[in-house]
């Protein structure tokens, strides 16, 4: 597999996955042994971090800046305007390595940290089950998409179930994980409304035929943690994945279950840089689609605006091109843009020729044709 970093040979290299010993680019951190060989050219960043005493502090030293303006908008957003070098502010126009690889990062920890015993001889075994069922509850939001992406790539289940309560968030879900392209990889996936069911766990058990072996709980709701334990069958293991935003948050659990029927549960939050890594190389052997995650495109004036609307959250990530002139715009409007504006119709002819989701080519074209700060 061969990887490309866009900060390669730059200030921002080498970078802190060079000291975890997971640079993409750098088979010497990673293995202790160069596979650079006679076609490497340019500056080596292991020299670079060896001469710098086996650490990336320093390589990119601190400066102080004036503030030279300090925009109030409200108690929880300002604007700080710095006065800085002018090479300075012009390597910062310039892309760095951003990409939609972090959030992928978390779920698929949270799938590494799922486990399953075979009570015959206790030996446990890491991950989703293999061949099993799992349900996403509360899972039509943007970590639920990301979860599912990676059910059908990565995980090896048989069956994905995914809960919410709005069928507007199921329907936008559906539309960027569809159950047709699961059925294509012999994936059961299904959207269930609970909002107008009487008895939730009572469907859900007729649909996994018994029971799921795992479970995500994407809510941080203490009911939808109980239907967790009650949809579990025999050996489930249940990720309460949803962080809470108090410290007290009680909830109930059968441990009668834990104890004869072996239900657990684990909790995972961040990830490391070998989740970064494996990200990576779904993407590159498209097993996973990063573009399944994004529903709007903006540019850096429409951040605050953007930030006020998460009052109602609407859609899922939102990706900020800080140098271009953009307002705040949904993905599923190009089309109706493009009626009045070429550059929206290309864009959406682009994104319609990828399923219509958000890609490369896309991003390509709109850094080359979009108006610039």
């Amino acid at each position: 597999m061969e990887y490309k970093c866009v900060d390669a040979g730059s200030r921002r290299c080498p970078c802190v996955l060079m000291e975890a010993g997971q640079c993409y680019m750098c088979t010497m951190s990673r293995t202790g042994k160069c596979g650079c060989g006679a076609e490497w050219e340019g500056a080596c960043p292991y020299t670079e971090y060896v001469f710098n005493g086996l650490k990336t502090d320093g390589l990119l030293r601190p400066f102080r800046a004036r503030v030279s303006e300090i925009v109030c908008y409200s108690e929880q957003l300002k604007v700080v305007r710095l006065a800085v070098p002018a090479g300075f502010a012009q390597r910062c126009r310039v892309p760095g390595s951003y990409v939609l690889v972090e959030s992928l990062g978390c779920i698929i920890r949270g799938y590494k940290g799922l486990y399953h015993t075979d009570y015959t001889n206790y030996v446990r075994t890491d991950g989703a089950k293999q061949g099993g069922r799992i349900a996403i509850l509360g899972g039509a939001g943007p970590m639920g998409i990301g979860s599912v992406e990676l059910a059908l790539g990565y995980a090896g289940v048989k069956q994905v179930i995914v809960t919410d309560l709005s069928q507007e968030r199921l329907d936008f879900a559906a539309q960027k994980c569809s159950p047709e392209k699961a059925a294509q990889l012999g994936i059961d996936l299904r959207y269930v409304n609970t909002s107008g069911v009487e008895d939730p766990t009572k469907l859900l058990l007729e649909i996994s035929e018994g029971g799921f072996d795992d479970v995500f709980v994407m809510v941080p709701v203490a009911a939808l943690f109980t239907m967790a334990e009650a949809i579990c069958r025999e050996d489930g293991c249940i990720n309460f994945f949803a962080g809470p935003t108090v410290h007290d948050l009680p909830g109930s659990l059968n441990l009668y279950r834990v104890h004869y029927d072996g239900i657990h549960v684990v909790g995972t939050a961040g990830s490391i840089p070998e989740d970064m890594t494996d990200i990576i190389k779904l993407i590159e052997e498209k097993k996973i689609n990063p573009g399944a995650l994004v529903s709007h495109i903006l540019g850096l004036n429409a951040v605050s605006d953007t930030l006020f609307a998460m009052e109602k959250p609407s859609g899922a990530k939102k990706v900020c091109y800080n140098e271009l002139d953009l307002p705040l715009i949904a993905i599923a409007d190009l089309p109706e843009l493009g009626k009045t504006d070429p550059m929206y119709k290309v864009l959406a002819q682009i994104v319609e020729r990828n399923d219509g989701l958000w890609c490369g080519e896309a991003e390509e074209y709109l850094l080359a044709h979009a108006p610039r700060l």
